[in-house]
């Protein structure tokens, strides 16, 4: 095979691996802006402002835990032997996302009440073991992607989406008459979601392992984090902004009811920024 041949090939992987990770997220957007259009009017307003209150709190543990992941485990992963770089990320951010689920869902009335609405409690412990499980599929997308196999990360996108989507409309129309529980039952879904998501990327790891070469010497912890400090520090200033809002917006508008009702038509409808 010629140099020239070698770099067409590479370049073709390339494409086709951009092309499959374009296609899972569209079609995973399509589905989330679907769903939207249900969820909103079987919870209602207030519904929707308890389910956005939590988001921006869950975004931003999601930044620390995972954000960057999957591109700094690809590249050590592409580069060479894998070194035990799928373990070692596992431990560490499984660690980090297993915090953030605890602090999430512990400090979740206190956090709702400095929010101005305590109604949303529920909500952040329905939403909070999520955290943790987008951590580990974080680093499964790295390893996949690092192998050139864009296709798990778009699956599993769409995935999280369809079951959302199901499970979200037939629970939350089960509580329609309580915004609380409501919120709480989408929250919910969320959840469900991103650990069926995680039980495919298991499955698929697991049908795939002996094809791959494993090593369980060399990697380092601050290698891996080294990697992903600098997408962290990028991907944190929007959660941070909507963090933010959810402190500010309510308690200014003053009536909690009322006010989670407009932040929900605000965050949710005029936004766009439903999980």
């Amino acid at each position: 095979m010629t140099e020239t041949s070698k770099r067409s090939g590479g370049a073709g992987s390339i494409a086709r691996g951009a092309t499959i990770i374009a296609i899972g997220a569209l079609a995973s957007k399509i589905i989330g802006a679907a769903y939207r259009i249900p969820l909103t009017n079987i919870i209602g307003a207030e519904g929707i402002g308890l389910y956005q209150m939590v988001f921006p709190v869950y975004c931003a543990l999601l930044t620390f835990s995972s954000s960057g992941l999957p591109a700094a485990i690809s590249k050590l992963i592409a580069n060479g032997e894998e070194k035990g770089y799928l373990r070692k990320s596992l431990l560490l951010f499984g660690g980090l996302g297993l915090l953030g689920s605890a602090l999430m869902c512990v400090l979740g009335g206190f956090l709702a009440k400095l929010q101005g609405n305590p109604k949303a409690t529920l909500c952040y412990a329905a939403l909070s073991p999520s955290v943790f499980a987008v951590s580990i599929i974080s680093c499964f997308r790295g390893y996949f992607q690092g192998r050139n196999n864009m296709s798990p990360t778009a699956l599993s996108q769409i995935i999280e989406q369809v079951v959302k989507t199901g499970f979200g409309i037939i629970v939350c129309s089960r509580f329609s008459y309580s915004a609380e529980l409501a919120a709480a039952a989408a929250s919910l879904a969320v959840t469900v979601s991103e650990f069926f998501a995680l039980l495919y990327h298991f499955a698929r790891f697991y049908f795939t392992r002996g094809k791959v070469a494993r090593s369980e010497g060399g990697a380092r912890y601050g290698e891996i984090l080294w990697l992903t400090f600098p997408a962290t520090l990028v991907a944190v200033a929007l959660p941070l902004g909507h963090l933010a809002d959810s402190f500010i917006v309510i308690n200014a508008l003053g009536e909690a009811e009322r006010a989670t009702a407009l932040f929900g038509g605000y965050s949710g409808s005029g936004a766009a920024r439903i999980g």
